[in-house]
């Protein structure tokens, strides 16, 4: 029970059946984890605690509508204590992490299967970030959230890629180490600066608001990035974006990165003023996994003019500390980014993401045309299946572009630059017009009850992006 005043501590009352079960489990805290199985009242003990905890703990995470001083101050202490770590009070994020939770899959028994509110994350190289909750305008209610999709760049040149040579990692002969370079990067920064504030307008003009613009893997240098973030603040939009991160660039990187950066600022109820929040909010993450070109890529993207298709071509990007972020907007959506190969490679991402189950993952890509026939949707697939997950998948038009048919009699499908699944109504391939350069992907919530392993449903709390509409334009 809670005192009256704020300014008092909490006052606990633990019922009694709570403290039985918490006297038998520090009774037999000397046993293997082999030998638990074969104690019923210890067993039962750990599972009545275990629902308990779950059972008190909903909401924890998220933004509410209600005066929780527990939520408050699970979310405001126990978080910032824990560097966004973990809401578990009192052991070390380095030992185990106890993170929010958005889904509890409903395809087989696993530990995930016992909990709809705590995820129980086992300590790894993975460092992992809940940044929440970021309190919306009353004005800005996201019944519907609109994400202007912008593939770019919108066109690349064979010669955006080359081979280092002498290479800067040490690598064996039979391999090759290549840098993607943008021709004309950084130098001309008023065509993206112009491209993005035309194509914020034209999406408005087709839909009341836009909610977050999205770019793909290695779609901007740090100088692009950082005019876009700008753009973007001072329209109350969130940003997502890939970058190529290059060393003593304005966003710090010490060594090449390819990285996203996720900017909630524009969304908040911050003051535009507070200027010292902008570097605060931004979060990133560099690529978990190297991107490799064999030949049948060297040749898919047209590119055997400038790398040999005769060795295997490593990527030079640094894989620094792997990070994975959660960012939370509100009482239904929480998403997570990736970048393209993280999509494909899940260890050591993928145990973390079933734990928590994201209501929407974003998979940054540079890649040929999302079809419902290539990798990315499988994958997909995957992470709506289990732990019910919304993706949405998006590369450039100038990637897609160059990827070539592997016949020629197959039709020309290089304007589909993102692909949508959901596990209420499947996938939905986004195509672009021709003429057209840009697009705006409506989601709705639907909410659906969920069951633990238990048979405890969660009472319709469980929250599901949905596809509700396509604008397509040009700018």
């Amino acid at each position: 029970s809670r005192q009256q005043s704020p300014a008092t501590p909490f006052v606990v009352r633990v019922p009694r059946e709570i403290e039985r079960a918490w006297t038998t489990v520090c009774r037999n805290s000397g046993l293997s984890l082999a030998q638990v199985i074969q104690k019923d009242d210890l067993c039962r003990a750990l599972l009545l605690l275990c629902l308990v905890a779950d059972e008190a703990s909903i909401g924890i995470g998220i933004l509410t509508t209600d005066q929780d001083r527990f939520l408050d101050h699970a979310a405001t202490e126990v978080l910032s204590n824990n560097k966004l770590a973990s809401v578990c009070l009192r052991i070390d994020p380095e030992r185990v992490r106890v993170l929010p939770k958005q889904h509890t899959s409903q395809r087989g028994i696993t530990i995930r299967s016992l909990s709809h509110n705590l995820a129980l994350c086992p300590a790894s190289e993975m460092e992992v970030l809940w940044i929440s909750p970021f309190a919306v305008s009353p004005k800005r209610r996201l019944d519907v959230f609109n994400l202007l999709l912008l593939p770019w760049p919108l066109q690349l040149s064979s010669k955006d890629f080359e081979i280092c040579l002498p290479a800067p990692l040490p690598i064996p002969e039979p391999f090759r180490v290549f840098r993607f370079a943008r021709q004309g990067a950084g130098t001309d920064t008023k065509r993206l600066e112009e491209f993005l504030s035309n194509a914020i307008q034209r999406a408005q003009e087709q839909v009341k608001r836009v909610d977050a613009v999205v770019f793909p893997e290695l779609a901007l240098t740090a100088q692009e990035y950082l005019i876009a973030e700008r753009i973007a603040i001072q329209n109350d939009i969130m940003l997502i974006a890939g970058v190529n991160g290059q060393e003593g660039d304005q966003l710090g990187f010490s060594t090449p990165t390819n990285a996203c950066f996720i900017q909630p600022f524009g969304l908040t109820l911050i003051p535009k003023e507070k200027k010292d929040w902008v570097a605060t909010l931004r979060s990133h993450q560099s690529k978990h996994h190297r991107w490799f070109l064999d030949r049948s890529q060297v040749i898919q993207y047209g590119l055997g003019g400038v790398l040999p298709a005769s060795k295997t071509c490593w990527e030079l990007t640094d894989v620094e500390q792997r990070r994975l972020n959660f960012v939370n907007l509100g009482s239904w959506l929480t998403l997570s980014v990736l970048i393209c190969e993280d999509l494909a490679r899940q260890d050591p991402v993928s145990e973390i993401l079933r734990a928590v189950g994201p209501n929407l993952i974003i998979a940054l890509l540079m890649d040929g045309p999302q079809l419902r026939s290539r990798w990315p949707s499988r994958y997909a697939s995957v992470l709506a299946d289990d732990p019910g997950s919304s993706v949405l998948t998006i590369t450039s038009l100038g990637m897609a572009g160059r990827s070539r048919p592997a016949s020629s009699s197959e039709p020309d499908r290089s304007r589909t630059i993102a692909l949508w699944r959901d596990v209420r109504y499947g996938e939905r391939e986004i195509e672009l017009p021709k003429d057209h350069n840009a697009c705006v992907l409506s989601l709705v919530c639907e909410t659906i009850e969920e069951y633990s392993a238990d048979g405890r449903g969660d009472g319709g709390a469980s929250h599901f992006p949905v596809f509700a509409g396509l604008h397509t334009f040009g700018v």
